[in-house]
């Protein structure tokens, strides 16, 4: 075999060679593992690790562990549109509206094995309140262009029955034995007490300030919060039930929303500044009359606390709050993107829990009686959502 006929062979092989690995090569989707290693492996064919002495490209960041965690813990549990999700008085599942019919549904904590405990149509139902045994429910909707408001029995033996016309605002005893609401007369607006079914109505308190929301937030102790703008300054009261006197608990504040604590010590509270932007959260104490600022920005709203650790669950807007609060979000042309945290009323710390796994705007959150998770809706969605509280919890 002359020279000449050597390397024409040699040519030929690799050809072939070449082929080959091409062909190979080919057969393996460069989305597979396979193909992703291999590559990486290879300096000329995979083209991913550099010639000579070129710094290696970095490896991208993993995600961190608490966001795979958080995305295996925050979960989306009913996908249609609720409002007012409670936990059942047996605690061991859950009772919210649907938007659309008004009617009363009851799940698991996983928002499976649904069933239907009202099916009465309420149409255009904005709002509602459930009582402490969840055997009623006060309902506001909107009727031929009028507000109407009405207490739901869903248990045997209780009835449904009317609030007056002129009902301006309205909560139930802690106990869930009582009402409270306010009624708007010619000359003032009065304070009206009755039983859980509007029986026996009798006023304890009248005042001519006209805007005036009721919380009941002790056994005792009625608080009257005027209706919250960034844009005026707030004022709280505290109407004891006992002497039926009031005093003043904070006033000059802007943009104060109210949130009692479930231990009925005093309540969450959340303000603005004179120009309207939102300020450190805080929490009033009912025995010292003390105010103690905690370290998040939010809405009052959007916190929930544990009835036994007390332990503060809060979604904090995780964008700069540069707009009017709550004025903003409450008329809807305003929504966040929240993270969650837990504040520890003991040294105050906060604990991250998620934060980007989801776009959330976090609602009418509350803590289940076994502190296991936390329940809320997006605010956006009207969607219930549950985060498991048992492995994210700091010393749960």
């Amino acid at each position: 075999m002359n020279r000449r006929t050597v390397i024409i062979a040699i040519i030929l092989l690799l050809i072939i060679f070449g082929i080959g690995v091409a062909l190979y090569f080919g057969a393996i989707s460069p989305q597979s593992p396979r193909a992703r290693q291999f590559f990486g492996n290879l300096p000329i064919i995979g083209g991913r690790a550099p010639l000579g002495g070129e710094s290696p490209t970095p490896t991208p960041t993993p995600p961190s562990d608490q966001s795979r965690v958080s995305d295996y813990l925050l979960r989306q549990i009913v996908d249609k549109e609720v409002m007012a999700p409670a936990e059942s008085n047996e605690r061991n599942s859950l009772l919210y509206l649907l938007r659309d019919s008004g009617h009363i549904v009851s799940s698991g904590f996983d928002g499976r094995e649904e069933r239907t405990v009202s099916n009465l149509t309420v149409l255009e139902v904005f709002d509602a309140s459930w009582a402490s045994k969840k055997n009623s429910v006060a309902m506001f909707y909107h009727e031929g262009g009028v507000v109407k408001k009405f207490l739901n029995g869903v248990a045997t033996g209780t009835r449904r029955t009317f609030l007056p016309q002129e009902t301006a605002a309205f909560d139930w005893s802690p106990d869930g034995l009582s009402i409270a609401y306010l009624l708007k007369r010619a000359e003032d607006t009065a304070l009206v007490i009755a039983d859980s079914q509007n029986r026996n109505p009798r006023v304890v308190y009248s005042t001519p300030i006209p805007d005036f929301t009721v919380s009941w937030a002790a056994k005792n102790t009625i608080l009257l919060v005027s209706r919250p703008s960034g844009l005026a300054p707030s004022l709280i009261l505290r109407f004891d039930l006992v002497s039926r006197s009031t005093s003043i608990l904070l006033s000059g504040r802007r943009g104060v929303v109210v949130k009692p604590l479930p231990d009925a010590s005093g309540f969450l509270f959340s303000q603005s500044s004179a120009s309207g932007q939102a300020e450190l959260l805080a929490r009033y104490t009912f025995g010292d009359r003390q105010v103690t600022p905690l370290a998040v920005v939010t809405l009052a709203e959007k916190c929930a606390a544990a009835p036994r650790s007390k332990m503060v669950y809060c979604g904090v807007p995780r964008q700069p709050l540069g707009a009017t609060l709550p004025d903003q979000w409450y008329a809807g042309t305003l929504s966040f993107s929240d993270r969650i945290v837990a504040i520890d009323p003991k040294d105050g710390s906060v604990t991250t829990l998620m934060e980007g796994v989801a776009d959330v705007d976090v609602v009418s959150p509350f803590v289940s009686t076994d502190e296991q998770h936390l329940f809320f809706l997006d605010k956006k969605t009207s969607t219930l959502w549950r985060l498991d509280l048992a492995t994210t919890t700091p010393g749960q």
